[in-house]
Parts: C-alpha cells; sequence; structure tokens
C-alpha cells in the first residue's frame, strides 16, 4: 500500500515539474498561464504544484491548443521530448525604438534567423538594449516578442512598448488607480521610476516571450 502511494506521489510530481517547464517557457507567472490558456482560476493548476493532482486530457487540450509546439504525449506521459517542433523567426541587430517598423510591418530586412522554441506565432527578435528589467534581463539579451494589441496585455506580465515618440519601455505592467493607463514598473526599482502611461499614446506592444539562451 505505502509503495502504491509512494508511486502515486511520484507521479504526481512529474505532473507538476512538466508543468512547471512548460510555465516556465511560456515567459508566464502561473496566474497569467492560467488565463493565457482559457482558465477561468488557476487553483487547478495550483492542485497539481501540491501534489493534489496531476495533468488532465482537458488541461493538456487547452494547453496544446494555446502552444502548439508543447508535445502532448510528453505533457501527459513524460515521453518523447517537450517540445514537438521550433520555429525560426527574423532577427534585427537593432533596438526596437530603432527599427523601421509602421501598423505590424518592418521595412528593414532581418540580420539574420534564429530558430527558437517558442510559440508558433511570436514575431521576431531584438537586442533588449535596457537594464530596466535587471538581472531578469540583461541589456545584452536578444528579446524574443509578439506584437499584441493593448487589450491583451494581461497585468503582472512584462511587455515592451514603444510610444508615439517612438520611446521604448520594457516593464512589468501593474494595475494604475487612473482610467485608460497602465502602470509600468521596473524590476530594478532603484534607477527607474514608475511611469503611467496612457493606452492612447501607445504606437506598440510586444509581449516578451522569452530572451535568447534563457526562458523568462
Amino acid at each position: 500500500m505505502q509503495h502504491e502511494l509512494k508511486s502515486i506521489y511520484t507521479k504526481m510530481n512529474e505532473s507538476w515539474e512538466r508543468l512547471r517547464r512548460v510555465i516556465e517557457w511560456s515567459g508566464l507567472s502561473i496566474n497569467g498561464f492560467a488565463k493565457r490558456i482559457g482558465l477561468t482560476y488557476a487553483e487547478s493548476l495550483y492542485r497539481i504544484k501540491r501534489g493534489q493532482n496531476g495533468i488532465s486530457k482537458d488541461l493538456a487540450t487547452k494547453i496544446t491548443e494555446t502552444y502548439p509546439t508543447i508535445n502532448r504525449v510528453w505533457l501527459l506521459m513524460g515521453e518523447e521530448t517537450m517540445l514537438s517542433e521550433t520555429k525560426t523567426i527574423p532577427f534585427y541587430k537593432t533596438t526596437i525604438d530603432l527599427l523601421p517598423e509602421k501598423d505590424g510591418v518592418i521595412s528593414q530586412q532581418p540580420n539574420a534567423y534564429i530558430t527558437t522554441p517558442f510559440e508558433q506565432d511570436v514575431s521576431f527578435a531584438v537586442f533588449c538594449g535596457s537594464s530596466a528589467m535587471e538581472p531578469r534581463i540583461e541589456t545584452s539579451d536578444v528579446l524574443i516578442l509578439k506584437r499584441i494589441e493593448p487589450e491583451q496585455i494581461i497585468v503582472g506580465e512584462i511587455y515592451l512598448f514603444v510610444n508615439k515618440f517612438n520611446y521604448s519601455m520594457l516593464r512589468r505592467v501593474k494595475k494604475s488607480r487612473e482610467k485608460n493607463k497602465y502602470l509600468l514598473i521596473a524590476d530594478k526599482k532603484s534607477k527607474f521610476d514608475p511611469i503611467e502611461l496612457d493606452v492612447s499614446s501607445i504606437k506598440s506592444v510586444y509581449a516578451v516571450c522569452g530572451s535568447y539562451n534563457k526562458i523568462l
């Protein structure tokens, strides 16, 4: 009996370890990941973390439909590899504020293409060029970006904003007390003050899916 209980507990731990890897790979917090895959609450994920549940087929479906590169067999059984495929994206050897982009179209030719194991619809990669999120994201890192609309922003996650004056801001988003504004917070608080960003001043916004050679 004890052997059976130990075996079940081990499987639960393995389920959380696989789920933890996927969440880290996504670049989101547990709560942010839950919202991204369509869960109203993150409690089912925390139950897996506590060893109370394994990964259900329904949960696996939600994850693999949102992130098609995640291998469903690996997620459920631990067999094969985590990623079923990778994606090649354009890399521009510049920072986002110097990139000639308009309405999602970049007029500059990429300097190279890099293969990255992130979700299929990531847009491109550029140099970070900001120390605002150090040590989590270093100034010299290459950012893997996905262009999104402002209404897709999830509070608590990291985004790269470009305003109408072409000034870029790499920050974590918090709730603002003011209507139609985002509160942008740097991890390096000693050097960067909070910014109240008006939604109407946003030229473009990118989800930071990860950084080259480092999963967020």
